[in-house]
C-alpha cells in the first residue's frame, strides 16, 4: 500500500508540470479565421464582339477586407477548355486598366484577336484571399467573330422516303449532321421550311437540336434532329423539306432537299 500511493503522488506530480508547461502556449491557430468575400457587380460585356472592337475592359468588384489581400483571376473559356487566363488588379495602374487603387474593383484590359476562333465563350472569375482556397466569383458569356468566317455545312440527311397516315399521329424522325469548320459553337440553328403538295407553306422555320432530347439521340455529337408526327388530316402526295444551318454571323450552309411521300 505505501509503494502504490507515492506512485499515485508522483504522477498527480508529474501532471501538474505537464499542465503548467502548456498553458501558456496559444500561438498555434487551428482554424484561421475565414475572409468573407462577395461580388457585388461584374461590368457589362457586349453579347457580340468583333475583331475589330476586340479590346475589352474586365472589372469586378468585390466585398472583402483590402488586408486580406485578395488574389482575383479570370478564364477565357472555348468550347469547355480554358483559351486564356487572366490576373485582374486594383493597383491604379492604366496598363491594367485599372482607375483607382485599393477601392476593391479589380481591373485588366485584354485583347482578342483573329487567332481565336469564332463562336461562344465564357469569362469565370475566381477568388482567393488570407490563405482560402480558390472561390468562383462570377461568369459572363459572350460571342465572337475573328473576322475570318466560314459557313457551316450539313451532310448526311436522314428521313424517311414515304409514310401511310392513319387517324393516330405517326411519327417519324429527321436528322442531319452539321459541322462547322470555326467550331461546333459558332453554329447558331440547324431548321427547315417545308412545303405542302398544295405550295402552300409553314410560316416559321422549325429547328432541329442536338440538345439530346425532341428526338435527338446524343448531345453535341453534331447530329441534329427533330421528331414530327402526321395524320389522316394531313394532305396526300409530296412534301418538300429544304433543310439549312446558320452560323453566328448570319452564314448559311449549303441547301439539302427532301422529298416525303404521304399515303
Amino acid at each position: 500500500m505505501k509503494y502504490k500511493n507515492t506512485f499515485v503522488i508522483i504522477i498527480f506530480s508529474f501532471s501538474l508540470l505537464l499542465l503548467a508547461g502548456c498553458a501558456t502556449d496559444y500561438t498555434n491557430t487551428i482554424e484561421p479565421t475565414t475572409v468573407s468575400i462577395n461580388t457585388l457587380y461584374l461590368k457589362a460585356l457586349p453579347e457580340n464582339i468583333s475583331v475589330k472592337d476586340s479590346s475589352l475592359d474586365l472589372e469586378i468588384k468585390l466585398s472583402v477586407k483590402k488586408e486580406s489581400s485578395p488574389i482575383v483571376t479570370a478564364d477565357l473559356i472555348y468550347q469547355s477548355y480554358i483559351a486564356k487566363s487572366f490576373s485582374l488588379y486594383d493597383d491604379g495602374l492604366t496598363t491594367h486598366s485599372d482607375k483607382t487603387a485599393g477601392d476593391s474593383i479589380y481591373s485588366v484590359k485584354i485583347k482578342l484577336d483573329s487567332t481565336q476562333k469564332n463562336g461562344a465563350y465564357q469569362l469565370r472569375y475566381y477568388v482567393s484571399a488570407a490563405n482560402q482556397s480558390e472561390q468562383f466569383a462570377g461568369q459572363q458569356s459572350f460571342n465572337f467573330f475573328n473576322g475570318k468566317n466560314s459557313p457551316p455545312v450539313i451532310s448526311e440527311l436522314s428521313a424517311p422516303d414515304s409514310i401511310t397516315v392513319t387517324s393516330d399521329p405517326v411519327d417519324f424522325l429527321l436528322s442531319v449532321k452539321t459541322a462547322d469548320p470555326d467550331g461546333i459553337s459558332d453554329i447558331a440553328k440547324v431548321y427547315f421550311v417545308f412545303f405542302r403538295p398544295d405550295g402552300t407553306t409553314g410560316t416559321n422555320p422549325i429547328e432541329l437540336n442536338d440538345l439530346g432530347q425532341s428526338g435527338d439521340a446524343l448531345p453535341r455529337d453534331g447530329i441534329y434532329s427533330v421528331g414530327l408526327s402526321m395524320n389522316s388530316a394531313s394532305l396526300k402526295g409530296a412534301w418538300r423539306f429544304e433543310f439549312r444551318a446558320k452560323d453566328q454571323t448570319g452564314a448559311l450552309s449549303n441547301l439539302l432537299i427532301h422529298n416525303l411521300i404521304v399515303k
